[in-house]
């Protein structure tokens, strides 16, 4: 399945544009991550997270080109497959994509929630609940000041902060509105009071149209939230408490697995047999097994093609890309049996693997 139809316009920005400039218009737009041009050319991404949770005291005065970040753009032609697991591992929130009007070279974007559309009817979806897929959020209260909040998003990383009170979520700061509330001049003037915007209470900015599930809601559900009303975390409640939350990476994470820090994406099994799938996930752990004994490794896709030679046989094809902290590894093979051509395949990548090492080691 290609990408072309997920793809989504951009908004462009210029290289010797303002960080408040900037701010303002992602703000007006309510887009969290923008392409920037340099005389008409598309030259890098911005994302709202390398802004938001930095301490920026002249934002009318910086050029964003200190917060770019050079990402070459993806072919058109790529496996929605392939752009997921780019997207994980880079942990982007969107990607820039070439695209042609005409003879034309542009720029569009791959988003997550692009992702999960292109993902929509997978049976993953249905078969989730809500409770096996959220996490324990950090949160924050409303009472707590703005650099608290700021404080929060730089040191864990993170692209929400519920605000929670008494159990109950009562609203939520994201990159949005921490910029709306930060980018901006170091006095602003709440109830007639002037006050330095690092003191200015959560409750005061937060976002309050948080969208809730309860844990026995299917992912889905959730899936619907987020593409349909522009939700990019929902929040898990149980007796209207929360007891989880669930962002779209959490659910774009769930398409693969993750075996000792491993992260896996098999494409192209989910019709086959319970037993034969079975076969397959043992045989990969007991490579991730093995082969991470000799590096640390950080990806395994494998994606399986099958195809009628002759008769009502089935015949398949079988790649995998291998990729460690030493460097890339891929292997293929075709078989009529599947478990035995993901045996080979992982046999092959084993073998590349010892090679690589062997090799570091002058033997």
């Amino acid at each position: 399945m290609g990408i072309e139809k997920y793809l989504e316009e951009p908004v462009a920005v210029d290289i010797n544009d303002s960080v408040a400039k900037v701010v303002s218009k992602m703000i007006s737009e309510s887009k969290r991550e923008v392409i920037v041009e340099e005389e008409g050319k598309y030259t890098g991404m911005l994302y709202a997270r390398s802004i938001a949770k930095r301490n920026i005291f002249n934002p009318e005065k910086t050029k964003i080109l200190h917060y770019i970040r050079k990402i070459n753009p993806l072919l058109p032609g790529m496996d929605i497959d392939e752009v997921l697991n780019y997207i994980l591992i880079n942990d982007l929130r969107a990607v820039p994509v070439k695209a042609y009007e005409g003879e034309k070279e542009t720029v569009k974007l791959i988003t997550r929630t692009g992702l999960l559309k292109a993902f929509k009817a997978s049976p993953v979806f249905k078969e989730k609940k809500a409770g096996e897929v959220m996490v324990v959020p950090y949160f924050i209260e409303p009472k707590e000041s703005v650099s608290v909040a700021k404080a929060m998003f730089r040191d864990l990383n993170i692209s929400s902060l519920p605000v929670i009170e008494n159990g109950r979520v009562v609203g939520m700061v994201d990159e949005l509105t921490l910029m709306e509330t930060t980018i901006k001049p170091q006095e602003r003037e709440f109830w007639g009071e002037k006050i330095s915007s690092g003191e200015i209470a959560v409750e005061s900015f937060m976002r309050k149209d948080v969208r809730t599930v309860n844990e026995n809601s299917s992912l889905r559900e959730v899936v619907e939230i987020m593409t349909k009303e522009d939700h990019p975390t929902v929040m898990v409640e149980s007796e209207g408490k929360v007891i989880g939350m669930i962002t779209r990476k959490d659910i774009l994470k769930v398409l693969g697995e993750e075996v000792q820090g491993v992260y896996i994406r098999i494409s192209g099994i989910q019709e086959e047999d319970e037993f034969i799938k079975s076969i397959v996930n043992e045989e990969i752990k007991r490579f991730i097994d093995k082969v991470g004994k000799m590096f640390p490794l950080n990806q395994l896709v494998i994606h399986i093609d099958k195809y009628k030679k002759s008769g009502e046989k089935m015949k398949y094809s079988v790649k995998a890309r291998l990729i460690t902290q030493k460097g890339v590894f891929f292997a293929d093979d075709h078989e009529w049996d599947l478990t035995k051509v993901v045996q080979n395949v992982l046999e092959i990548l084993r073998r590349e693997v010892i090679k690589r090492k062997e090799k570091a080691k002058g033997i």
